[in-house]
């Protein structure tokens, strides 16, 4: 058998809890296992094996996840917690699940798609009773230990399915929070919700009245205009970014809930940059400015709206790229100081180059003849330095922006 599958079933196995807490009654042993997981080199785990018996699948796996978790999961990490490979891939990070839980508050919380549990750890702290579902015995003993790591006693999970817990109960929930896993099928389906596990438009069709207000956790690969269509009611929506990536979309209902859509730019230190379309003050530079969309903004639809708002010309014809005087928030644009604007034919471009003596820049391309790798080749420049080339549009509305990092 090989060592994945020795790994996955010692997960599954049904005395897990009691394996997990038996190693943290034994304070020696503890110890020794956390301190291989911070230090020891994975390249020598089966030299340990001997040394932790039937605890060495359990630290070979840790081994193997401690720089993905320590990343993306720090708190728990710290905390001493324990991971699985599939669920760490598939959960929030503690910076998002934080400011999501940030948004809500009360007494009662409905987690109809339990997983890892990074979100139920994170509303722990907002909610005084959580109920979390799981129909995964094994991973559901996973998540006891680790919540007993981070003292959340106030989370109870349950090993059943969200159509199972909602079809039996009458209780109604301050909050129902929902993951629901696009990847159940055969193939990875944004847009055929007949495919997602559970199917959280059945289940809200269903069992409405059993959430005062439903939160709803989206791939950033649904479409918003479907996603409305689907939804046939007001709804708040986030479109989330962490370290430059959309991470996910989140969708707020209930009776107060205004249709909006809300641009989120979460930071390292956990700071959340939001905007949902109001007004900007704008302070003007003196020289024009070169900008490039974010991809939380183009995602919001708000894009062009914003551009209007501050004066600025679309230079791609899909509102991506701008060009503007306006100092505008960096979670919304990329801003360049724009150098020159030049026809988009690139023996106009390399000339040019050739004369200004660069020889190394960063390059876009957008709605163009050729993509960046392209360009970069038939140009002869290398990656990377102050210099940025964004190239756009065909035939004889090809242009090239030049841009400089301030």
């Amino acid at each position: 058998m090989s060592a994945a599958r020795i790994t996955f079933a010692f997960f599954m196995i049904s005395d897990i809890y009691c394996k997990l807490n038996q190693l943290r009654a034994n304070v020696h042993l503890s110890e020794r296992f956390y301190r291989h997981i911070y230090s020891a080199n994975v390249a020598l785990v089966h030299n340990l094996k001997s040394e932790f018996g039937e605890f060495f699948p359990l630290l070979a796996e840790q081994l193997a996840l401690k720089v993905r978790a320590k990343e993306k999961l720090p708190h728990l990490w710290e905390k001493g917690c324990l991971f699985s490979r599939i669920p760490l891939e598939q959960s929030t990070s503690w910076a998002v699940a934080c400011w999501k839980a940030s948004l809500f508050s009360g007494k009662t919380l409905l987690s109809l798609t339990g997983g890892l549990g990074v979100d139920d750890l994170a509303f722990s702290s907002r909610f005084d009773e959580i109920t979390s579902l799981d129909p995964d015995s094994g991973l559901n003993c996973l998540f006891d230990y680790n919540a007993g790591c981070l003292s959340a006693h106030n989370v109870q999970r349950l090993t059943t399915t969200a159509e199972q817990y909602l079809s039996s109960t009458d209780q109604v929930f301050d909050l129902i929070y929902a993951d629901p896993d696009r990847r159940a099928g055969k193939s990875r389906s944004n847009t055929d919700a007949g495919q997602w596990s559970p199917d959280i438009f059945q289940l809200l069709a269903e069992h409405r009245q059993k959430g005062r207000r439903w939160l709803i956790k989206l791939s950033p690969m649904v479409d918003l205009s479907w996603l409305r269509r689907k939804l046939n009611e007001p709804a708040g929506i986030y479109v989330i970014s962490h370290g430059q990536e959309i991470k996910e979309l989140l969708v707020e209902l209930g009776t107060d809930v205004s249709d909006t859509v809300r641009v989120v730019d979460i930071d390292s230190g956990h700071e959340a940059f939001v905007w949902g379309g109001e007004p900007i003050p704008l302070i003007h530079t003196a020289h024009r400015q070169f900008y490039e969309a974010t991809p939380g903004l183009i995602k919001s639809g708000l894009a062009q709206a914003l551009a209007e708002s501050a004066g600025l010309q679309d230079a791609a014809g899909n509102f991506t790229f701008f060009t503007g005087t306006a100092n505008l928030p960096r979670p919304l644009f990329r801003s360049f100081r724009l150098v020159q604007e030049l026809d988009g034919g690139l023996q106009t471009v390399k000339k040019w180059l050739q004369e200004q003596g660069i020889d190394r820049a960063n390059i876009s391309s957008r709605n163009y003849t050729l993509g960046a790798e392209e360009v970069r080749k038939k140009l002869g420049l290398k990656d990377g330095g102050d210099w940025y080339l964004f190239f756009t549009g065909r035939d004889s509305s090809k242009r090239c922006f030049i841009c400089r990092k301030e």
